[in-house]
């Protein structure tokens, strides 16, 4: 994955960093899906380490913040 994993997210501008980075690199998803259930890339899916990890980090974003606002905005913010 292009965006770095190896974080732990306790704030809100931690996880708007990270969910800017996910939608910067193509990587973002729905916030409330399981990373393991997206259709990837063919060229390009991640490990399941991966997977579990962006699980983990979602769910930390969920802890303090509303992450489908935060990738919401972004993506408005870039049309």
């Amino acid at each position: 994955m292009k965006t770095n994993l190896d974080i732990v997210i306790t704030t809100k501008e931690e996880a708007v960093a990270f969910l800017t980075a996910l939608d910067a690199n193509g990587e973002s998803f729905h916030p409330e899906d399981d990373a393991h259930d997206i259709c990837w890339n063919k060229c390009y899916k991640p490990s399941e380490d991966d997977l579990d990890r962006l699980n983990e980090l979602m769910f930390q974003c969920h802890l303090v913040c509303d992450p489908c606002e935060i990738l919401l905005s972004l993506i408005y913010k870039n049309q």
